[in-house]
């Protein structure tokens, strides 16, 4: 589908003069200001869906999705390190606790993929 075509003013008219296109221009600023403005209070960048039905909320799940993998690793291998101190056995406890990390972290993320998005209680059918 084509794009409209902007308007071009024609010549004669009150936009053709250097003072007309100066209010032309103004005048569309303001309507971009105020549409911009109307999309902040709407949610902005975060706060919530945007006039084009894009998921805003969608950068949030990728950060949490992403720090519950990575603290699952953390904090497993954390654990098989201070283990492996203790006990003096080097890797054994760090690369079974890794592997938990790991399986914990990949849990959240299933969790996580499984919640529903249309604000209802329940799994997924």
């Amino acid at each position: 589908m084509a794009d409209p075509e902007p308007d071009v003013p024609k010549p004669g008219s009150k936009a053709s003069s250097p003072g007309g296109e100066m209010e032309s221009l103004r005048s569309r600023l303001d309507a971009l200001k105020a549409q911009r403005e109307g999309e902040s209070t709407r949610g902005g960048l975060f706060g919530g869906s945007s006039s084009k039905g894009t998921d805003n909320g969608a950068f949030a799940k990728a950060m949490r999705a992403t720090s519950e993998l990575a603290a699952g690793v953390i904090v497993g291998g954390g654990i098989g390190y201070l283990l492996d101190r203790q006990f003096g056995t080097l890797p054994i406890f760090l690369i079974i606790f890794l592997m938990v990390g790991m399986a914990a972290g990949f849990l959240n993320l299933y969790k996580l993929g499984m919640r529903r998005t249309d604000g209802t209680d329940g799994p997924r059918t």
